[in-house]
């Protein structure tokens, strides 16, 4: 099948399968790798206090700053000095809510009904 002809060319000149760190190892002759491995833990995330919680004054201010003609959003993270996950957060509240409409490059307007 000429699909197979790259894999059928690795297995021609050697290729060795790895299906982990211990494979690695024993291709490169350095044994296996020791069995005790911990796995990692995902520690919990931090709780972002610093960051103001989407609420009315972010809703207002975006509101101000978009028209009927779409927006840029890094262009709306910039004007507002809100931290970018805040705008973003807004912005889907705002389209949830049908007062903006998203556009393809992501650009925002204002919904017609809004304007």
């Amino acid at each position: 099948d000429a699909r197979a002809g790259g894999c059928n060319a690795l297995i021609r000149d050697g290729a060795v399968l790895v299906r982990g760190a211990e494979d690695v190892l024993a291709a490169l002759g350095r044994g296996p790798a020791p069995k005790a491995v911990p796995k990692p833990t995902r520690a919990a995330a931090p709780a972002l206090a610093a960051e103001p919680a989407p609420g009315g004054d972010a809703v207002q201010l975006l509101l101000n700053l978009i028209g009927p003609t779409p927006v840029p959003e890094d262009v709306l993270i910039r004007q507002t000095g809100l931290p970018a996950s805040v705008v973003l957060h807004t912005l889907t509240e705002l389209e949830i809510a049908q007062r903006v409409d998203r556009h393809a490059g992501g650009a925002v307007s204002r919904s017609p009904a809004e304007v």
